[in-house]
């Protein structure tokens, strides 16, 4: 094991010279008893009989493990759960047929499949903070995920989050904050498991990110081209060429499909001068919505195109602005950042030590709750409703 990951030995003796500063740090201490806990895999399967993928199959399994407590109490971290007692009652796997309301309303059918993978010892972690084994950073790596895990489930369920193995939620604020060339800062708090001499620790902090603005694109074009006047009902050509840019990639449902597609680029015709084919004749975007009983608004706008392979060949597809909802939490990559976007963010982000403190103690109890979190109780891990203050 290298230097670098060996904890730090505590001073034999307290330090002589000097003055004692009292200083509150954003942690705070846990109480465990470092038990062992089942661990199981699932796959979850839509009405299709089709697997989910990751992104859906966090959405649904938050979804499952807030409807199934107290009766089942399973932290979930990936395509992992962890529970103290056997939620299979000594079945190898079980099946659980399960109804989810999807982004649009509607009541979508799932078959969520739980199967036991294995037993974890949590005394390794005890152990390693001990600081009297042999154990290395990466022989804990393990339990640590457990830890998070129930540290963060049970705020999954309730609050937007980005993934189930991420430690930071996201509450709703009432006012967006947008940067210019359509990108919006997500205002959040995360929290994780740390190890201290002999102890565990929650380290609690705000936390920001940069994501595509999720919702109609219609209602955000002002938002991406910065400009507000949208009466002439159409897009200039540079704009256009922005928005292809700016959008390339991310990912959208419609109005009428919570399927999810991605984006590859903005059309330069408009709804009503796009055509496809359709039983041997032409028909045009607009026309074919009008058909439907759904006319569009603003069929002088563009279209989100999305390719669709078929086989060896592709096919354009066309989808209306204003049938079109960007999805919630999809990053900016860093390379994607400019200078300028970072300065921005640092000036509307930055925050004073007092009011970083007042902001870490209402989501202590507004959102984490710890004493009331069944998960937390479930291992009995108990953590501190005060920070530590250290001399």
């Amino acid at each position: 094991m290298s230097d670098q990951l060996k904890i730090a030995k505590r001073p034999k003796e307290p330090a002589k010279n000097g003055r004692i500063v009292r200083v509150k740090v954003n942690y705070l201490e846990a109480k465990f008893n470092f038990p062992s806990v089942k661990s199981y895999s699932f796959d979850i399967d839509d009405a299709k009989r089709k697997p989910l993928k990751r992104e859906k199959r966090d959405e649904v399994m938050a979804a499952f493990l807030k409807s199934k407590s107290p009766e089942i109490t399973a932290a979930h971290y990936g395509s992992s759960l962890y529970s103290y007692k056997d939620i299979l009652i000594g079945a190898k796997t079980t099946n659980y047929r399960f109804d989810h309301k999807d982004c649009l309303g509607a009541i979508q059918n799932y078959t969520v499949k739980i199967k036991f993978s294995s037993e974890i010892n949590l005394d390794t972690a005890k152990k390693f903070i001990k600081g009297n084994s042999n154990l290395s950073w990466e022989d804990i790596q393990e339990n640590l995920n457990v830890f998070n895990s129930y540290l963060n489930t049970k705020v999954h369920t309730m609050l937007p989050h980005l993934s189930s193995k991420s430690k930071a939620i996201f509450p709703k604020r009432q006012e967006r904050t947008f940067l210019p060339g359509g990108s919006e800062i997500l205002y959040g708090y995360m929290q994780s498991i740390r190890l201290g001499w002999e102890n565990l620790y929650v380290n609690i902090d705000v936390c920001n990110t940069l994501v595509i603005p999720e919702g109609n694109l219609l209602n955000l074009l002002p938002v991406f081209l910065n400009r507000e006047n949208f009466d002439s009902k159409n897009l200039f050509e540079n704009e256009i060429d922005y928005l292809t840019r700016r959008l390339k990639g991310y990912k959208f449902y419609t109005t009428y499909s919570p399927r999810s597609r991605t984006i590859t680029k903005i059309s330069l015709e408009s709804a009503n001068n796009l055509k496809f084919e359709r039983d041997g004749e032409m028909i045009s975007v607009s026309e074919y919505y009008k058909e439907t009983g759904t006319p569009l608004r603003y069929p002088t706008l563009p279209c989100v195109v999305v390719i669709k392979k078929q086989g060896r060949n592709e096919r354009e597809m066309h989808f209306p602005i204003e049938v079109c909802l960007l999805k919630f939490g999809q990053k900016i990559p860093q390379s994607s950042i400019t200078a300028s976007m970072q300065g921005e963010m640092i000036n509307k982000t930055s925050i004073s030590p007092v009011n970083r403190f007042k902001h870490l103690g209402f989501a202590m109890k507004k959102h984490y709750n710890h004493n009331n979190d069944e998960y937390l109780k479930s291992i009995g891990l108990k953590v501190a409703d005060k920070f530590v203050e250290l001399d």
